[in-house]
C-alpha cells in the first residue's frame, strides 16, 4: 500500500509525424487498499483455582481499524476459540457495526461485516475504528498451569488475513509459603507453588530455595505461567537472640543493696545467682559480675553487668528553660551521667545535654550519676508551653488559631485587607502534608480543621498567599 505503479506506452509510426513528442505516455498510479492495525484483549489475564471453580465469564474485545488509504467495504473476523474454553457458553454482546454471526462446530466463530464501508483513517480517523465484544466461560476443570490462548484473523476486503495477538488467560496462584520464624544461624527451605516456573528475589530460579537471613527478611517469588507472572511474599522472621537488657554497670556504696532488673521479651529468664525473676536484689561486698540469660523460641541470649562499691556522686543539676528547649547542667567530676527527659525519647549520657520537647505539659527529668562506683539519682520537673506563631503575610490584619494545644479540632480565623486566594496546609513535623485547603478570592477565613485522627505531637499550620506565608506550630494532645 502506498507504492506507485509506473505504466509506459509508446506508438511507433512509419509515416512522418508532425508532433512525435505525444506518441508516448507514462501512467503513475498509487496502490490503494484498506489496512488493519488489529488487537485482541481479554478482561482477565489471571484466574486463580478458586475463580475457575466459580466459572466466571471472560470478556473478549477484538479491535480493528482501517489505516489504509481507501475504504474497506467488507470485513470478516474469524475467531478460533481455545480448547480450554467452554464453547457452549459463547455469547456475543455488542459490536461497533452491524454484522452477521456464524458459529461452526462451536469452535469457529465468524463475525461478517458485509458492506461496512469503513473509511480509512486519513479520511475520518474516528470512524475508521471498529470492534466486536463477546463473552465465554473457561472450563471449570482447569488447573494451575493451564492457559487460554485466543487470537483472531481479520480480513479486509480481499487482503491477506491479519492475525491478532494472543489474548492470554492463565490459571496461576503463586504461593511462596507460610511466614515463619527462625533463630539466628538457622536455615530454612522455602518452597513455591502455584505456577510452572519461578524466580526469587535472591536470583534463584528453582521452586525451592534455602535461606539463612541474619535479620527478618521478605522473600518474593515470581511465578510464571505461559509468560504471565504473579508475585507472592513470604516473611522469615529472625530472632537471632531474645532481647535482654539488665542495664549498665552499677555502683553502690558499702553496705547498700541494688536491684537488678532484666528487660526481656523472652519466655524464661535465669540469673547466674540461680534466681528466675525479672528483678533481683544483690548486696555484694566486693565488685561482682551478674548476668541473666533469656530464652525465646529456643533462642538464648544473655546480658551482664558489674556491680562495684564506691562513694556517692554529686547530682545537684540545674536547668535553663527556653520555650520547648531545656539546657541541663550537672556538676563536674562524676564518672557517668544518665538523663531521662520524661517524654519517652532516648536517654542521654552527656554531662550537660540540651533537649527539645515536642509536646506541652509537665516533664520530669531524672539524672542518674555515678562516681567511684556509687550511684545517686535526682528528679526535677519543667513545664513546657509551646505557642510559636509567625505571620509574614503583609496584607493580613489578623490570624487566630485556637485552641492550641488541642485535643480534636483547631479553628482558623483570618481577616485580610484585600481579597486574595489562600491555601492552608497542615504539615507533620517530618514535612508531610496531611491536610490542604483552598480559599478563593476572599478577605475572611473562618474554618475548622480536624486533628482527631492524627497522633499526639507537633504539627505546623502554614497559610500561603501571593508568595507570602504565615506559620503556626500546633500541639495535638
Amino acid at each position: 500500500i502506498g507504492n506507485t505503479l509506473n505504466s509506459f506506452v509508446k506508438i511507433y509510426n512509419a509515416q512522418t509525424d508532425v508532433t512525435p513528442n505525444n506518441n508516448q505516455y507514462t501512467l503513475k498510479d498509487m496502490v490503494r487498499a484498506s489496512l488493519d492495525p488489529n488487537n485482541k484483549e481479554v478482561d482477565k489475564t489471571i484466574l486463580s483455582p478458586a475463580e475457575v471453580e466459580q466459572n466466571p465469564y471472560l470478556y473478549y474485545t477484538i479491535h480493528f481499524q482501517n489505516i489504509g488509504n481507501d475504504t474497506a467495504f467488507d470485513i470478516a473476523i474469524k475467531d478460533t476459540l481455545d480448547t480450554n474454553l467452554d464453547w457452549s457458553t459463547f455469547q456475543p454482546i455488542t459490536a461497533s457495526h452491524k454484522y452477521s454471526l456464524e458459529q461452526t462446530n462451536n469452535k469457529y466463530v465468524l463475525f461478517d461485516f458485509k458492506n461496512i464501508q469503513l473509511p480509512d483513517s486519513t479520511v475520518n480517523e474516528k470512524a475508521s475504528h471498529g470492534f466486536v465484544f463477546y463473552k465465554i466461560k473457561p472450563k471449570n476443570t482447569l488447573v494451575v498451569g493451564n492457559s487460554i490462548l485466543n487470537k483472531a484473523s481479520i480480513v479486509f476486503d480481499v487482503n491477506t488475513p491479519i492475525v491478532t495477538n494472543n489474548a492470554k488467560t492463565v490459571v496461576i496462584q503463586a504461593h511462596a509459603g507460610r511466614d515463619t520464624i527462625i533463630c539466628s544461624g538457622q536455615s530454612i527451605a522455602l518452597a513455591a507453588s502455584g505456577a510452572t516456573s519461578y524466580i526469587w528475589n535472591t536470583g534463584a530460579n528453582t521452586a525451592s530455595i534455602t535461606v539463612s537471613p541474619a535479620t527478618t527478611a521478605s522473600y518474593v517469588v515470581t511465578g510464571t505461567v505461559n509468560g504471565i507472572s504473579q508475585n507472592d511474599t513470604v516473611v522469615v522472621s529472625v530472632k537471632p537472640l531474645p532481647l535482654i537488657n539488665i542495664g549498665n554497670d552499677r555502683s553502690i556504696c558499702i553496705g547498700d543493696s541494688v536491684t537488678l532488673t532484666a528487660t526481656t521479651n523472652g519466655t524464661s529468664l535465669l540469673w547466674n545467682t540461680g534466681l528466675s525473676s525479672n528483678s533481683i536484689i544483690v548486696k555484694p561486698i566486693t565488685t561482682t559480675n551478674y548476668s541473666a540469660t533469656a530464652t525465646l523460641n529456643s533462642c538464648t541470649n544473655f546480658d551482664g553487668i558489674s556491680v562495684a562499691v564506691k562513694p556517692l556522686p554529686n547530682i545537684n543539676f540545674t536547668k535553663l528553660l527556653n520555650g520547648s528547649e531545656v539546657q541541663l547542667i550537672a556538676p563536674n567530676g562524676n564518672t557517668t551521667y544518665n538523663w531521662n527527659f520524661g517524654d519517652g525519647s532516648s536517654t542521654s549520657t552527656t554531662q550537660n545535654p540540651t533537649h527539645t520537647y515536642a509536646t506541652n505539659g509537665k516533664k520530669y527529668i531524672t539524672l542518674v550519676s555515678t562516681l567511684n562506683g556509687c550511684t545517686a539519682q535526682k528528679t526535677d520537673s519543667v513545664t513546657i508551653a509551646i505557642t510559636a506563631i509567625k505571620n509574614n503575610i503583609s496584607f493580613v490584619d489578623k490570624i487566630e488559631v485556637f485552641p492550641n494545644p488541642t485535643d480534636d479540632f483547631v479553628t482558623v480565623q483570618l481577616k485580610s485587607k484585600k481579597a486574595a486566594d489562600f491555601r492552608a496546609l497542615l504539615i507533620t513535623i517530618d514535612g508531610k502534608i496531611i491536610v490542604s485547603r483552598e480559599y478563593v478570592n476572599t478577605t475572611i477565613i473562618n474554618d475548622e480543621i480536624s486533628l482527631k485522627n492524627y497522633s499526639s505531637g507537633v504539627y505546623f499550620l502554614q497559610i500561603e498567599s501571593e508568595n507570602e506565608q504565615a506559620t503556626y506550630q500546633l500541639i495535638k494532645n
